[in-house]
């Protein structure tokens, strides 16, 4: 287990590198259900509380340590996921091919996704690592083979990763947004740095929402985060693996030291403004 726990009332929540979703009941230390996520799977599950269906859910993502025959040898799927809380359903998934890495570094969904509110209380925001990039060619260009569909038989896929003549694929990094009742894709965002860091989104008085990144290039990128459009990007010298803390206008990251510009490693502050 390399996830952390979450934990709701006398349920808690974990995930485990045999790609296994558990649900714990606290008050017996009984395994209450056990969801198959297909892949090794780091990042921590979130929840969410419905007030209007009265239940929780669970927000997914795994990693790619594992091939997928159809897709050639080092390439796998990464899934996202929204899962019952309660009763271990799956409500939606999605996919996206990445590589299954090396021993210095794993595809797929390494980073804890933000279930959005305010302004972007219908999203949910994935970073994934080692994605295959779909070189700007929308699904609305050419059907996407792979796609899976919605709960209404609609067609989820964003943008199609195109290979080359020998069936590799151009990596890097890529956040997406998907919706939260259905799936589909809301915006997607793709660059050749990965992202180890997981998304942080920030909100105004009014509301309004914005997503902070950092990426393993060294850079941290502010977006709007209802449309993914990029504001603003500052180079902080090397690779970024760590998720930044933020109080009120203030933002804290550290630096590895490594890759990058070649900058040292360093604990920085920034302003948000």
């Amino acid at each position: 287990v390399e996830s952390s726990v979450a934990a709701f009332r006398n349920y808690a929540y974990f995930t485990d590198n045999g790609g296994r979703l558990l649900c714990v009941d606290l008050n017996t230390m009984k395994i209450k259900f056990v969801v198959d996520v297909t892949d090794e799977t780091d990042s921590s599950v979130v929840i969410e509380e419905s007030y209007y269906d009265n239940t929780i859910y669970l927000y997914t993502g795994s990693e790619v340590s594992t091939a997928n025959g159809s897709l050639g040898d080092g390439y796998g799927y990464s899934y996202q996921r929204k899962i019952n809380g309660l009763t271990g359903a799956v409500v939606w998934e999605q996919k996206w091919i990445c590589s299954t890495g090396d021993e210095t570094s794993s595809g797929g969904i390494l980073a804890t996704p933000h279930v959005g509110k305010g302004q972007i209380s219908n999203l949910v925001i994935y970073s994934l690592s080692l994605a295959a990039q779909s070189n700007g060619v929308a699904a609305a260009d050419t059907p996407d083979p792979n796609a899976d569909e919605s709960t209404d038989g609609t067609e989820t896929s964003a943008a199609v990763p195109v290979p080359d003549e020998n069936g590799n694929y151009s990596l890097g990094g890529r956040i997406v947004a998907l919706d939260k009742s259905t799936g589909n894709v809301a915006w997607s965002i793709e660059q050749t740095n990965d992202y180890w860091s997981s998304p942080v989104v920030v909100y105004d008085e009014q509301g309004r929402a914005y997503l902070i990144q950092c990426d393993r290039g060294g850079y941290i990128t502010l977006y709007d985060a209802s449309t993914g459009t990029e504001l603003n990007s500052l180079d902080l010298g090397s690779r970024v693996d760590s998720t930044p803390a933020v109080f009120n206008d203030l933002l804290i990251v550290g630096t590895r030291g490594k890759g990058g510009s070649g900058g040292s490693a360093k604990i920085v502050c920034i302003k948000i403004s």
